[in-house]
C-alpha cells in the first residue's frame, strides 16, 4: 500500500577541483572582521500544487511537486499567468484541500507558463497518461479541468480524480479520496467512491479483497 490509502492494494556552492570547499580567507592580525553580510530572503511566491492547494511539504501523502509545461499541440488561456498566489494554500487541513469558487486560471500558472502539481494528484487524474518515457502527458488539461469539478468529499474545486464505475460522474482530490473512505487500486489507478466500492473486485480482482474481514 502506498501513500494515503484507504481501502486500496497497496546548488552547489563553490568547491575546490578536489571538492573541498574554499576556506574563508582570515582577517589580518589585530584587524577587525568586516561586518557580515545578511542572508538574503527569497520573495518567490510559495509554490502549491494546480490541483490540491497544498504546499511541497504536505501531511497527505501526495509526494513531491513537479512542474509541468504545456503541452505541444495545447496553449493555457489568455492571460492565465500571474504572481499571485492561490487563495488559501499551504494549509494541511482537509478544509482548506482544493479551492473556492471563481478561482481564476492565472492562479495556477506561474510567470512561465508552467504548473506545479503533486505526483499522485497527477498521476491520478483523469486524462492523464504515462508516456513510454515514463512522462505524463495531458497534465495542462487535468489542470484546467479541475478548476470546473468539485469534489463529492470537500466539495471544493480542483478535483481530478473521477470514480471509476460505469455512469458515475463523482471527482475527488487525491487526499479527499482516502478520506473519504474510497476503493483506490494502485496497480489500475482506478478509483471507486464508497457508493460503488463493491466493484472493486471488478477492477483489481481478488487483491481487493480484505485480509481480515472477507
Amino acid at each position: 500500500m502506498d501513500q494515503q490509502k484507504s481501502n486500496c492494494e497497496e546548488n552547489d556552492s563553490g568547491r575546490a577541483a578536489d571538492g573541498t570547499p574554499p576556506e574563508l580567507a582570515a582577517p589580518p592580525k589585530g584587524e577587525a572582521k568586516p561586518p557580515e553580510t545578511p542572508m538574503e530572503t527569497s520573495s518567490a511566491p510559495v509554490r502549491v500544487c494546480a490541483l490540491c492547494n497544498c504546499g511541497e511539504r504536505s501531511l497527505h501523502g501526495q509526494r513531491e511537486l513537479h512542474q509541468f509545461l504545456p503541452s505541444p499541440s495545447w496553449a493555457p488561456p489568455e492571460n492565465c499567468t500571474s504572481d499571485s498566489a492561490p487563495p488559501g494554500g499551504t494549509s494541511d487541513d482537509l478544509s482548506s484541500i482544493g479551492f473556492p469558487d471563481l478561482t481564476p486560471p492565472a492562479y495556477l500558472y506561474d510567470n512561465t507558463g508552467h504548473c506545479w502539481v503533486h505526483h499522485w494528484c497527477a498521476v491520478w487524474s483523469e486524462g492523464v497518461r504515462i508516456t513510454d518515457a515514463q512522462e505524463l502527458e495531458g497534465m495542462d488539461k487535468a489542470v484546467i479541468s479541475g478548476i470546473h469539478q468539485r469534489c463529492e468529499y470537500c466539495k471544493r474545486l480542483g478535483a481530478t480524480i473521477r470514480c471509476r464505475a460505469e455512469g458515475c460522474s463523482k471527482f475527488y482530490h487525491f487526499p479527499c479520496s482516502a478520506a473519504s473512505g474510497s476503493f483506490q487500486s494502485l496497480k489500475q489507478l482506478a478509483l471507486l467512491c464508497p457508493e460503488h466500492i463493491d466493484k472493486a473486485v471488478e477492477i483489481a480482482g481478488e487483491v481487493a479483497l480484505c485480509t481480515v474481514c472477507d
